[in-house]
């Protein structure tokens, strides 16, 4: 993706940012448009723009904004905040379903292509994080496993 230009989203004063005028991309969590988020305010600008697009991946729970947005139709009114006016909804939407976990393989293989030095391990089941501490150095000569304990310091 070198080839296409990237910057960061203004820290403030989503309303103002330059790429509303120019055809963009825009990556933001949170995907369910919790209020008073940059995605939410963000969203409210650009769903009223038939060119536009709001595309959601993974879980969108049932009492949020994003989940109103998903289930709305063309021209509905849809409430992304209460304290601002609701916004009719012109842009296309569309949801795509991608796991949020990787499977051991998959994990397997990105220490395979990426080959650090370190690999931490910081969010699974213990039997899995002891799984996978066994089998990279193993698979992986030369490749440190960290399972860090909370509070705990770690000179990388």
């Amino acid at each position: 993706v070198a080839d296409i230009p990237q910057s960061r989203l203004p820290d403030r004063n989503y309303d103002r940012a330059k790429f509303y005028n120019e055809p963009s991309i825009v990556v933001a969590s949170s995907g369910m448009l919790t209020e008073h988020t940059p995605a939410n305010q963000i969203a409210q600008r650009i769903i009223g723009e038939p060119k536009n697009g709001v595309f959601f991946v993974g879980y969108v729970d049932s009492e949020t904004p994003g989940y109103r947005l998903l289930h709305s139709g063309i021209g509905e009114q849809v409430e992304l905040d209460p304290k601002r006016p609701a916004v009719p909804r012109w842009c296309t939407i569309n949801k795509f379903h991608f796991s949020s976990h990787s499977n051991r393989r998959e994990l397997l293989q990105v220490v395979d292509r990426l080959k650090p030095k370190k690999v931490i391990l910081v969010h699974g089941d213990p039997p899995a994080n002891a799984w996978m501490a066994e089998q990279i150095p193993q698979l992986f000569p030369g490749t440190e496993v960290i399972i860090p304990e909370q509070g705990q310091v770690y000179d990388l």
